[in-house]
């Protein structure tokens, strides 16, 4: 949870989890209570008050952990386990990136929060296997103080470019007649949940998604209309968490 940006992009890509079978409201009301209180004092940076709702074997981690400050927090996804006991959650946090090509602009990356139950209240933890697990392998346990090795590190990415693309369209290019339409699909490669959304069409041009959260591998159908007299020119499609734009040049013969 507490990386360095590009092994948090990747972690919680790898982490993300599509959700599970509905829990009982109130249990579902109480997690999310303490969630939003948990993650509130990541954007206030009272990191202390925080403590409270950490279960007791999860502390030193915390603890002995870098503290990232969230511009904006909320609740993506839950995912129940153990008879609605623990539970996965992907958060996406809004934060300042330091890494080429986000230095000063503010990203919302999605990252993953682990919660049990302890005394019948929801609490933060770690899981041992899961606080030594990368997007490359798990981290061999410490034996006689040694240090960890993570299994065959292949180099970390040193361009904003990794995370990007990982939502693909069929076709950047169509062509239509006044009056007609067009389905376009577009997939989620990305191991995690991503969002699409139409933000700007050329005049007399509908377009429409059948859904915009795309789970872990999941496709999405957007329909594109034209009226009587529309105009070529360019479909924008807005990709998030990661902000990219995806372009689709529309032709009208």
């Amino acid at each position: 949870m507490f990386r360095y940006a590009a092994i948090i992009v990747l972690a919680a890509l790898a982490c993300a989890q599509e959700p599970a079978e509905k829990p009982p409201a109130e249990v579902d009301e109480a997690l999310r209570a303490r969630m939003q209180e948990f993650y509130h004092y990541f954007e206030t940076q009272e990191y202390r008050k925080a403590e409270k709702l950490i279960a007791e074997d999860s502390q030193d981690f915390f603890y002995n952990h870098n503290k990232p400050h969230y511009l904006s927090t909320s609740i993506q996804s839950i995912k129940y386990f153990d008879h609605f006991t623990r539970a996965t959650a992907v958060i996406l946090c809004e934060q300042y990136i330091m890494m080429p090509g986000f230095a000063g602009k503010p990203m919302k990356v999605p990252t993953t929060s682990t919660w049990k139950i302890v005394d019948g209240q929801w609490f933060w933890y770690v899981d041992p296997t899961e606080s030594r697990r990368t997007p490359w392998g798990v981290m061999a346990e410490r034996p006689n103080n040694t240090p960890a090795q993570p299994a065959a590190l292949p180099p970390i990415p040193t361009t904003a470019g990794f995370a990007l693309n990982l939502v693909k369209v069929e076709s950047k290019a169509i062509e239509l007649k006044p009056d007609s339409s067009i389905q376009v699909t577009f997939s989620n490669t990305a191991r995690g949940i991503m969002n699409v959304s139409v933000q700007d069409l050329p005049q007399g041009v509908e377009a429409e998604f059948n859904h915009q959260q795309l789970n872990i591998g999941d496709k999405a159908l957007l329909t594109v209309k034209t009226g009587k007299n529309p105009r070529s020119g360019k479909i924008l499609v807005k990709v998030m968490p990661t902000s990219e734009t995806i372009v689709i040049a529309l032709t009208v013969k």
